[in-house]
């Protein structure tokens, strides 16, 4: 082989080493390129879902505090001064919507205990009945003894038994409360 023959075979595999190392760095390039590309398209995502639920679950929290106000002013067991009253009822056409955005965009733990905390609230509001209704029975004189027999509890009990229903519904709140957060961090 002559000499010219192998500065040509050089120069050919200088220039094929030289084209395998620039599209080693290109590919490189790519990579890192479709990489940020993935890692924006997910903060992107994330953002529009966080846009997509959060409003439906401030104004979900916001018919539960509405509601909890009537639950604290249902039957309260000590009140110095007057009462507490219930706040107005909500529109229903509104918790309709609200009822329906979280259906779309609510997570399955957040439905689990809305759904939790309704039931809660529909055996507080029975039971906060019966004391009422026990309460209307002395008033006409029915002896304890009566009460106890037709309810089942004397209204000292009954009012414990309303008082224990409100915490566990507190105690619901705070549990959704605290799932909402944690998703909205996530």
């Amino acid at each position: 082989m002559t000499t010219a023959q192998l500065a040509i075979i050089a120069s050919t595999l200088t220039a094929i080493a030289a084209l395998a190392f620039s599209a080693r760095q290109q590919k490189r390039a790519l990579d890192a390129q479709a990489a940020t590309h993935e890692r924006t398209l997910a903060h992107e995502t994330k953002l529009a879902r966080l846009d997509r639920i959060t409003g439906p679950y401030e104004a979900m929290l916001e018919l539960v505090g509405h509601t909890m106000e009537t639950v604290n002013a249902t039957k309260p067991i000590l009140v110095l001064g007057e009462p507490p009253q219930p706040p107005e009822e909500l529109d229903t056409e509104r918790i309709r919507k609200v009822q329906a955005r979280i259906g779309v965009h609510g997570s399955p733990e957040v439905k689990a205990i809305l759904e939790h905390w309704s039931k809660g609230t529909s055996l507080f509001y029975v039971e906060a009945w019966k004391l009422n209704e026990m309460q209307g029975a002395e008033q006409r004189s029915m002896k304890p003894s009566e009460i106890k027999e037709n309810w089942g509890l004397f209204p000292t009990a009954q009012w414990q038994v309303v008082e224990a229903k409100r915490k566990e519904l507190h105690a619901i709140v705070r549990e959704l409360e605290d799932a909402v957060s944690a998703e909205m961090r996530s």
